[in-house]
Formats: C-alpha cells, structure tokens, sequence
C-alpha cells in the first residue's frame, strides 16, 4: 500500500480500495456533515489519544480488569468507526466480542497494535499533507461558528465541547451530558437532546456525534428561517 496516496482533496489522487480499508477520509468527512476541519481535528485527536490503545488494553487484562479492557475495546471501535478506519473498527469489535466473556486472546490484541502501527502513519501523513496546503479563505468550521449560530454563550461551548468528546471517544462526554443536560437541551432542543443523551449513555458515542450533527443542522436550520 502506497500511503503517499492518501488525500480527499479534490484534484489529488486517491488510494483507492485499498487504501479505503485502512482509512476512508472522504467518508469520514461525509460522516461529520462536509466538515473537513472538524475530520482533519479528529485524525489528530485519535492519534494522540489512542496510540497506545493496545498496550493500555494489554495492560488491563494483564492486570485482571477485564470490564476497563471491554470499555477500552468499545470505546476503541467508536473512535475509529468516527474517523473511517474499516478494519480497526473490525478488530476492535472482534475483541469487544471476546471481553464480553471476560478475557481476549493475544493474538486478537497484537491484531490491533498492528492495525494501529499502519493506520496511525496514514493519519499523520493526512494531517502533515493538509498543514502544507495554502490556506484559502473557507467558511468557518463547524465546531467555530456553526454551532456558536445555534446558541451563545454556555450553551453553544458546550455543544462545542461535547462534539470535540465525542469525536475523541472520551468518556468525560458521559460526565458533561450528565452535568449540563439543561443548556444542551437550550443548543439542541428537548428531542435532539434527549437522543444525543440516549446514545451517549450506552457509549455508542458514534451514534451520538451523528445525531449530535443531526440535531444542530436541524436546530441552524430553524434559527435561519
């Protein structure tokens, strides 16, 4: 495999089905709604945080503490189903699978140290690429204005912080669901709220960043008319 062909910039070459299975950015972008910004800060917050995934999930069932290895492994999989890396999120359901009984196989770990070891240069390329690129004048991301429009103040950094969690599969967004449900239900509305909160508290975190951009569109989109 050829990482130099990573892109999803127009008019760059693409690396096809191969490269696809390893990392999808142009679903991956789809997935946050065109945000490329927002992906590109995805990439680099799943890079630092999850570098060392496999030694951590190693280290927990080394250590007999099979339920923090599970929640390692879940939270693992939502992370890279939210940036598009196929066939980690594979392999980190696969061990999520095998923690349920309560222990996992060698081999399934080393699988994902593996996985990792040839994604994350693939991320750092991405994000090294896009750093050299001339910077045109775009539209505002996401995460800086977008959702500011939805509500000021508390409200909107809220929402803005709860995406930023979401997008990193930290569990801290469990915590801030909790603590500030009422003015993320002023950013999002009663529903949209309640629906972010429902997938939140099962960790399906990729689940919550989907509707958690569901719920702002429709929430900018009221605010517009």
């Amino acid at each position: 495999m050829t990482l130099t062909n990573f892109s999803f910039h127009p008019g760059l070459p693409d690396g096809g089905a191969a490269t696809s299975s390893l990392l999808d950015p142009l679903g991956g972008t789809a997935r946050v709604m065109g945000e490329r910004a927002l992906y590109l800060r995805m990439l680099r917050r799943f890079r630092d945080d999850y570098r060392d995934a496999a030694a951590h999930i190693l280290a927990a069932v080394d250590g007999g503490e099979a339920h923090l290895a599970h929640r390692m492994a879940h939270t693992l999989k939502g992370a890279s189903g939210m940036i598009c890396a196929p066939a980690l999120y594979r392999l980190a359901g696969a061990l999520e699978i095998e923690l349920c009984g309560g222990a996992a196989s060698r081999p399934a770990i080393n699988a994902i140290k593996a996985a990792l070891d040839e994604l994350l240069p693939a991320i750092a390329l991405m994000v090294d690429a896009d750093a050299a690129l001339p910077r045109p004048t775009l539209a505002p991301s996401y995460t800086q204005v977008s959702v500011g429009r939805l509500a000021e103040g508390l409200a909107g950094r809220l929402v803005d912080r709860l995406a930023a969690l979401l997008a990193s599969g930290d569990g801290a967004a469990v915590d801030l669901v909790e603590e500030s449900g009422a003015m993320l239900a002023t950013a999002l509305g009663e529903a949209g709220f309640k629906a972010v909160a429902l997938a939140v508290n099962e960790f399906d975190f990729e689940g919550a960043m989907e509707t958690l951009m569901q719920a702002a569109q429709a929430r900018r989109t009221t605010a517009q008319r």
